[in-house]
């Protein structure tokens, strides 16, 4: 149904009305409630008392947590007339501390490895230098040693000191004469040097690096990494009448055939005699077995990095016993391939 609007308006006017007259009513009612109670003697507050009275709301204390562990208190007892009463032990807390892992310290961490994978050749050269004496000498060693980084293995060329070569720059002679005349005759790098290009020119092979010593570096040497000598193992006796002494004369020497270990000096000796019938040949097998046997010892437990973390002071006490044009840096990098 359809509500007209004069309708709808005098409806709200009659509902406010209506609102207005309960009001008063109601405020007159109340009042008059009031002033009944108060003649009949109870106190009524006024608004702004009622007002004034109306609690205050308040945030809660926050929960603090406990700032200490409860404590205990053990009260002893109390002794009787002439009885005494040990003290009571106040307890203790006992704490287990873990063991921490010992540090090892390896020698060989400051020390890096040779970078350069490709192989190299290193001409190895032992004169014939007693202690004292200068000048210069020929070589009663030759061995070219191959090196191969990558697979750090080393294969080693024994070169027969009485070889008839071609001596770049000079007549023809023995390859043993080739350091000496590099020495004499002021060739450039000396003569190593000259002893390098005789053997790439006469044999084909690159020589990239060369190591010359006297017989004090290798007994040194020797010393240091087998103390108590090293293993060999002649297969025949050996018997040699005319070993070269210190002073230029001759002395014998005799070896049993099987294994035994020798000191540096009778190794040396071991090393350089020729008293067998297969004379430089024969002495060229033992030499690279001596060599063999000095790296078994070198790697045994410890001894690489023994001998390498001697190398420094090596190089500074044999300074006047060996000539190369490899750094000490290098050196000891070219050690590290054994491991």
């Amino acid at each position: 149904m359809r509500v007209p609007g004069w309708l709808f308006m005098l409806g709200i006017v009659a509902l406010v009305g209506a609102t207005a007259i309960c009001s008063v009513g109601s405020f007159v009612f109340a009042r008059q409630f009031a002033l009944d109670l108060g003649e009949s003697g109870v106190e009524v507050a006024s608004l702004d008392q009622f007002v004034q009275s109306l609690p205050t709301a308040t945030s809660a204390p926050a929960i603090q947590p406990p700032t200490t562990a409860p404590t205990v208190t053990t009260i002893p007892p109390t002794p009787r007339p002439g009885e005494t009463v040990a003290p009571t032990p106040s307890p203790s807390a006992t704490f287990v501390i873990p063991a921490q892992p010992t540090a090892t310290f390896d020698p060989l961490s400051a020390y890096e490895s040779w970078a350069d994978p490709r192989r190299m050749n290193i001409l190895l050269l032992g004169i014939d230098q007693r202690t004292g004496e200068t000048g210069a000498f020929r070589t009663d060693t030759m061995i070219v040693a191959s090196v191969d980084p990558a697979r750090r293995t080393a294969g080693l060329l024994s070169i027969p000191r009485d070889l008839w070569v071609n001596i770049p720059g000079f007549e023809p002679a023995r390859i043993n004469q080739a350091n000496y005349l590099g020495d004499v005759n002021a060739f450039p790098g000396g003569g190593p040097a000259l002893a390098a290009r005789t053997i790439t020119e006469n044999l084909g092979i690159r020589v990239d690096h060369y190591i010359r010593v006297n017989f004090d570096v290798f007994t040194r040497v020797v010393d240091l990494v087998a103390p108590n000598g090293v293993e060999v193992c002649p297969p025949e006796p050996i018997d040699d009448p005319d070993y070269p002494d210190a002073g230029y004369g001759f002395i014998a020497v005799y070896f049993d055939a099987g294994c035994q270990r020798l000191q540096s000096e009778r190794l040396l000796q071991y090393a350089r005699t020729r008293g067998t019938e297969g004379a430089d040949f024969d002495r060229a097998a033992r030499q690279q077995e001596v060599i063999r046997a000095l790296a078994a010892e070198v790697l045994s437990a410890g001894g690489i990095a023994n001998f390498i973390s001697q190398i420094p002071n090596l190089w500074n006490e044999l300074s006047g016993s060996y000539t190369t044009n490899l750094s000490l840096d290098e050196i000891i990098q070219l050690g590290l391939l054994a491991q």
